[in-house]
Order: C-alpha cells, then structure tokens, then sequence
C-alpha cells in the first residue's frame, strides 16, 4: 500500500489500475486511505484497530466526500477512539436512529398514498372506490396522525361518527380499507401492529332478499323496452342470464360467439378473477342482434363503443320513470330473481350456482373441473321459456 501526501490536484491526476485496484494511504492524517478500481471508481475508508482487530470503515466516494472532509471525519472517528468507542457502531446507531425517526414521522396520509399506489390500484378493480375512502373519511379524521400512534380507540371514534351519519354503512367499508392498509404495511415489515384488529363489522349488513314478483318482471320487461339503449337491452340480458350488471355491462363484441351461443367473459372483467362462460338462449342472440353496432369495441356504450357503460343510479331514475315495483328494488335484484325462477322450475341448486358463476371451495374446487355447459343451457332455457310465458 502506498503512503504519499493527499492533495487535490493529485487525487485528480491519479490514474486507475488496469485491473484490480490500489490502495494509498494519507500521510497526514493516520488510518486515511483512498482506493481507486479499474473502473476509476474512487473512494475513502478509514482503517483503524479496535478491540484488537483490524478493522475498515467505508466513508464514501470521491468527489462526493472531498478530501478535507475525509480528513475531518478520520479526526472525528480518532477522537471516539481515544475515548473507547468503535466509530462504525456509531454510525450505525446514528443511521438506525434516523431511519427510526423517519419512520416514526411517517403519518396516515403518507402511508395512504403508498398503499393505493403500489397495492390498490394494481391489485384490485375497485381502487377508486377505496380511494373514495379514504379521501372522504379516513385521512379527514387520522390523515395528519402518525401511522404507528393510531390506536383502537381512534377507529372506534371514527366509525362511531360515521355510524351516525346518513351513510351508515360506509363504516363496513372504511373499516375494511384502514384494517387492508394496516395489514399490508405489516406485512412489508413497516409496522408491527394493526388498530382495526378485534373490531367488528360495525353495521350489520341484513341479506337482502328481494326478488320480483311475475307481476312486477312483466312489468319491469316492459320498462325496458321503452328505456331503450343501452340500459333496456342489458337489463333484459341480465334477466335472463342472472350474471352481475359491471359483467354485462363491459361486454365486448368478441366474446359472444354466436354460432356456438356463448358469451365468453375473460377472468379480468368477473368479480372474483375466474373466466365464464355464458351460454346464450335465443332470446339473447335477438337482443344482441338488434343491437347497433359502432367502431368501438363496447357493445353497450355512449360513446361509439370506445368505453363501456356505467351509471346505474341514472338508469334507476330512468327505470322508475316506468317502473313501479311493490317496493325498492335494485339491478342486482334481477340476478336474485333469475336463480329463484331457477330453483322454482327445478334447476339443481350446483347448477344454479355454475349460472351464476359463484366460487367452489374445498376439494371441489381442485377436482370439479366439469364446466356444467350443457347443465347451464338447459337451464337457462328453461328460465327463458318460463319468462316468454310471463312477459
């Protein structure tokens, strides 16, 4: 190893081995080398013995690190070493204790920002609503708290308040986002406890049951028809095939496949990530059929088939303008009542189930492979001879 006096321009002129690299120790300022590599990489360490042991502590690069400033910090560690302690457990404690404060200071909103960013939205198709909120309840009440100082108590607040709101139920769901937020930062290994942990669901949801009456379907068929585009037509299709509005509604052209009666929805456009496919009656392929049809891809759209639709609470208003049921209904109603006609006509309840594309649990879902196609058919078309004699 060579010892020269450190200069400036000397440091500048040093040229970089061919390979390999080469050390020069300082020859004012003791336990100062600079090391240089092939690649012209230039960089300080301290050498210095501590309870015994020969030891090195990198200080950084060149030119970042200046020569002065590694001569000032080479004095800084002797002097720790002069009183009996290791220079590199003191920086170590110094970097772990800043990085601890940081992540003290880290607040509700910053870590907000970071869980739907890099989980919600490439994770999960409904990111915008979570976002909602958060944006609406949760960084209002807890935004500027630090995101390890909540405790229980301050989520029992905050659901308590919107429990007592004209909105309820959103507490379900805040609850669900701050305890999904909490689970996932504990599970990068940012925080070690969850406050939304032992809480309950704080509104009880009551199932609803509610399925049209052959009075109200006849009457709700008719609302279709003078609903017109795009709404009528996917309402009937949903009547009919008994799937879910956001599966019908973002329908694409190239997953019907008329000449097998099929309507091929992809994993990515069904609630739970599995592909289905929809056998098709008659009575669908006339409604597709009479369809107008645009440059777009969309079938049902507003916009020349460049977006699908959505505002299903303006299409209600539509609906009720024609509509008069007994008492509140939803779409997700006409799903409810396309497996009830189902059961009633005799439909087995595993068919009913393949209908409507529920998840199977257990060792049926590893071994049932059968796509229950034909079981499907048939009992869709009997639903659909079953509606024709209602409407």
């Amino acid at each position: 190893m060579a010892v020269k006096k450190l200069t400036e321009t000397g440091i500048a002129k040093i040229n970089a081995p061919s390979k390999g690299r080469i050390d020069i120790t300082d020859s004012i300022t003791q336990g100062l080398n600079l090391r240089i590599t092939s690649n012209g990489v230039k960089s300080w360490c301290f050498a210095y013995r501590y309870g015994g042991k020969q030891r090195r502590m990198t200080l950084g690069r060149y030119p970042d690190i200046s020569l002065i400033k590694a001569r000032e910090i080479v004095r800084n560690s002797r002097a720790d070493l002069a009183v009996g302690e290791d220079p590199y457990k003191l920086r170590e404690d110094k970097i772990n204790a800043n990085v601890q404060k940081q992540e003290d200071q880290i607040t509700v909103r910053d870590m907000a920002k970071e869980f739907i960013e890099l989980y919600a939205i490439p994770n999960t198709k409904k990111w915008k609503t979570t976002q909602k909120f958060f944006d609406n309840h949760i960084l209002p009440a807890l935004g500027n708290n630090a995101v390890k100082e909540v405790r229980r108590k301050d989520v029992i607040k905050l659901l308590d308040k919107i429990k007592n709101s004209s909105h309820p139920t959103a507490a379900n769901h805040v609850l669900s986002s701050l305890r999904k937020m909490y689970n996932w930062a504990i599970e990068r290994d940012v925080l070690e406890f969850n406050p939304c942990s032992h809480i309950k669901k704080p509104v009880p949801i009551k199932e609803r049951e509610r399925v049209l009456n052959k009075r109200e379907i006849k009457d709700f068929w008719d609302a279709c028809n003078c609903v017109g585009y795009p709404y009528g037509p996917i309402c009937k299709i949903l009547l009919l095939t008994g799937q879910r509005c956001n599966e019908i509604a973002t329908l694409k052209w190239s997953y019907v496949d008329e000449a097998e009666k099929i309507i091929r929805v992809p994993a990515e456009n069904i609630k739970a990530g599995r592909g289905h496919d929809i056998p098709i009656t008659d009575d669908v392929i006339k409604i597709l059929n009479e369809l107008p049809k645009f440059r777009g891809e969309y079938i049902f759209t507003t916009c020349h088939g460049k977006k699908h639709v959505a505002g299903f609470g303006k299409a209600k208003k539509q609906f009720l303008e024609k509509f008069n049921p007994t008492n509140d209904w939803r779409f997700h109603d006409l799903r409810r009542t396309c497996a009830t006609n189902l059961a009633e006509l005799g439909v087995p309840l595993h068919t009913i189930s393949r209908v409507l594309n529920h998840a199977e649990g257990g060792v049926t879902k590893i071994y049932a492979r059968h796509s229950y196609l034909k079981e499907k058919r048939d009992a869709l078309n009997l639903w659909a001879s079953e509606l024709n004699i209602i409407i």
